[in-house]
């Protein structure tokens, strides 16, 4: 589980979870159909009680619902059992949390529990998206961009940062949109193949045809990172569906709403990869 305070984010799935609320949230959709989603996203933790993540689960979505100024009528209720029942203390116990860390979680939930009891949230909700997010994408675009180290620039640091940590790029490396689409009909999202081989130059279209590539999981790409990133369109080519498939394992082809919902950057499939069983060049998966 690793939870390693008494916060309620005090571990690697709340801390996930949390990115995934703050995504959900954005949808213009209603409370308990944004809580559906997010029961979707994580059916285990939502409906078995004796997962252990069970009680986290729903005391993160309420108290994120709560605090980004949405009240789920279910989030709500399945909180307020968890902390008069005292089920998450029960479940922390039996996980081998200190009485001294349980006593703190305590507290934490009682203030939680005090504002899921007022009628109205205590955040004010904003940042409703209005319309589906644009694609900066089309299936069949070849890009390329600049790497250190085999990886690319990481769009998560300032400007600033990237300049003193990239000023010595050395290599480029290529990649081929094969899929896009959009999670709940708003977040939009990208499935890449990649070049096995970083190229000491930036590679034209025809320097990428006969190279192997590998399939990647899907990503996101705010225009930020787009930017960030420093991707260069080389090129457009018309791939084979059937052919493209070849390259993937199927949970690569299934996490979509998943990569959406979490915003997980393409930049995290942009390292150059070698190796793999999964390879076809760019040449034998064209339409």
């Amino acid at each position: 589980m690793g939870t390693w305070g008494p916060g309620i984010y005090s571990g690697d799935f709340a801390s996930d979870l949390r990115a995934a609320v703050a995504a959900a949230s954005r949808l213009p959709l209603e409370p308990d159909r944004i809580v559906q989603l997010l029961c979707e996203l994580e059916p285990d933790a939502a409906h078995i009680r004796d997962d252990e993540e069970h009680t986290v689960f729903w005391l993160v979505v309420a108290d994120q619902l709560d605090k980004r100024g949405i009240r789920s009528t279910v989030a709500t209720r399945e909180a307020k059992a968890i902390i008069e029942t005292g089920a998450d203390s029960q479940r922390m116990s039996e996980l081998g949390m200190a009485s001294a860390i349980l006593r703190k979680r305590a507290q934490i939930l009682g203030e939680l529990f005090s504002r899921l009891r007022n009628d109205a949230p205590s955040g004010r909700r904003s940042s409703v998206l209005r319309e589906p997010q644009p694609f900066l994408f089309a299936v069949g675009e070849c890009w390329s961009y600049p790497t250190f180290q085999m990886g690319p620039i990481n769009p998560y640091f300032s400007s600033p940062k990237i300049k003193e940590k990239y000023a010595k790029l050395d290599g480029w490396g290529g990649m081929v949109v094969t899929a896009k689409g959009r999670a709940f009909g708003y977040l939009a999202w990208y499935q890449l193949a990649t070049a096995e081989i970083v190229f000491a130059e930036k590679p034209s279209l025809e320097n990428l045809f006969g190279e192997n590539f590998v399939g990647r999981f899907a990503g996101t790409c705010p225009p930020l990172h787009l930017k960030k990133l420093r991707l260069q369109k080389v090129g457009d080519v018309t791939l084979n569906s059937a052919k493209v498939r070849e390259l993937y394992l199927p949970q690569q082809l299934e996490r979509y709403d998943r990569t959406a919902i979490s915003d997980i950057s393409i930049a995290n499939s942009l390292t150059v990869q070698s190796g793999s069983q999964r390879t076809k060049t760019l040449l034998e998966i064209l339409a």
